[in-house]
């Protein structure tokens, strides 16, 4: 399942979709994910990591890669930091 089946779960995986999208909107006008747009989505999420096959690219290395996914530590406070 990819969605929510009750209610209040659909509403709850609804908006974080669109955070994530306002997100990406806002934070790769310049094609890159930087530790400043990592430290907003933190902020907006406390997330501590990323999992993605389509956003970057990141000014970090993922902490992970395989073929198509990659996972990418959202860091505390600036590039390289740990969570």
């Amino acid at each position: 399942k990819d969605c929510p089946q009750d209610a209040a779960g659909i509403l709850e995986w609804d908006r974080r979709l669109w955070l994530l999208h306002e997100w990406t909107l806002s934070s790769s006008p310049d094609g890159r994910y930087d530790a400043r747009d990592l430290e907003l989505l933190r902020q907006r999420t406390d997330c501590d990591y990323i999992l993605t096959r389509i956003l970057g690219p990141f000014a970090d290395q993922p902490v992970w890669r395989g073929r198509e996914w990659g996972i990418y530590r959202v860091p505390r406070g600036g590039l390289g930091a740990e969570p």
